[in-house]
């Protein structure tokens, strides 16, 4: 009897001592999670911070998002307002150019008249040369006409000389006017050029406007998927948030464990010491029950 309750006692002694040793090793494991978790909850703070800094980082691109927004629709209006001024212009030359053409008409008439002028004139001389050699061949036959013959001969030069200056004038003349109608013509044409290049800008400036009408549309979709952006960023740091509070309440569980598992294994130790006075004394009784 005494022998099964030494040997009992040896294996509760073993089994103590494999308790207290798997105790040890259960604390030391608790540690190792207890700094782990720590780590975590670093790792998880950093990861709240670095959230909170991307939050306010989005709601400054949000900022700078609506002040581009408000840029383009003041170029958009600016732009309009350009079209509207650019179709004024297009109408003020239609007009310019018809007056021009209107001028350029009645330039050609004018052309016309000078021409027909200068042919008479051509006519007048012609007659007024004939008239001049008439009265010669007069003179030289009435002598006694002779001094009024030369008075009127003299009178009929000077009137010769004032249609040649007046020829020669209206040569001249001809010749500006035909110059100025060149010149009216080369107007008109650089007119209907920059008639067609004003259509050209006016039309740009629709591509253009309706293609800053496409960029605010896509800034305003940018702007809405920012928002939303922003509202999920918030709620994943709410639930950061929740998970460092969770995590802070598992690592004071863990804490506690750990508390725990110390306690017990002093208790284990203390079971222990107490035991082993006990194998002794049992052993030394067997030993003076043999003697006997």
């Amino acid at each position: 009897m005494i022998d099964a309750v030494s040997n009992i006692s040896r294996y509760v002694l073993v089994l103590i001592n494999a308790v207290s040793n798997i105790s040890r090793y259960v604390l030391v494991l608790n540690n190792a999670v207890s700094n782990i978790s720590r780590y975590v909850l670093v790792l998880i703070n950093a990861v709240s911070i670095i959230f909170r800094y991307a939050l306010v980082l989005n709601n400054a691109v949000s900022n700078i998002s609506r002040y581009v927004l408000v840029l383009i629709n003041a170029v958009s209006i600016i732009c309009r307002y350009v079209l509207v001024l650019i179709n004024a212009v297009s109408i003020i030359c239609r007009y310019v150019l018809v007056l021009i053409n209107a001028v350029s008409n009645i330039s050609r008439y004018v052309l016309v008249l000078i021409n027909a002028v200068s042919i008479i004139c051509r006519y007048v001389l012609v007659l007024i040369n004939a008239v001049s050699i008439i009265f010669r061949y007069a003179l030289v036959l009435n002598n006694a006409v002779s001094n009024i013959s030369r008075y009127v001969l003299v009178l009929i030069n000077a009137v010769s000389n004032i249609f040649r200056y007046a020829l020669v004038l209206n040569n001249a003349v001809s010749n500006i006017s035909r110059y100025v109608l060149v010149l009216i013509n080369a107007v008109s044409i650089i007119c209907r050029y920059v008639l067609v290049l004003i259509n050209a800008v006016s039309n740009i400036s629709r591509y253009v406007l309706v293609l800053i009408n496409a960029v605010s549309n896509i800034f305003r979709y940018v702007l809405v998927l920012n928002n939303a952006v922003s509202n999920i960023s918030r709620y994943v740091l709410v639930l950061i948030n929740a998970v460092s509070i969770i995590s802070r309440y598992v690592l004071v569980l863990i804490n506690a464990v750990s508390n725990i598992s110390r306690y017990v294994l002093v208790l284990i130790n203390a079971v222990v010491v107490r035991k082993s006075p006990f194998h002794e004394q049992v052993s030394h009784t067997l030993y003076l029950s043999e003697t006997d």
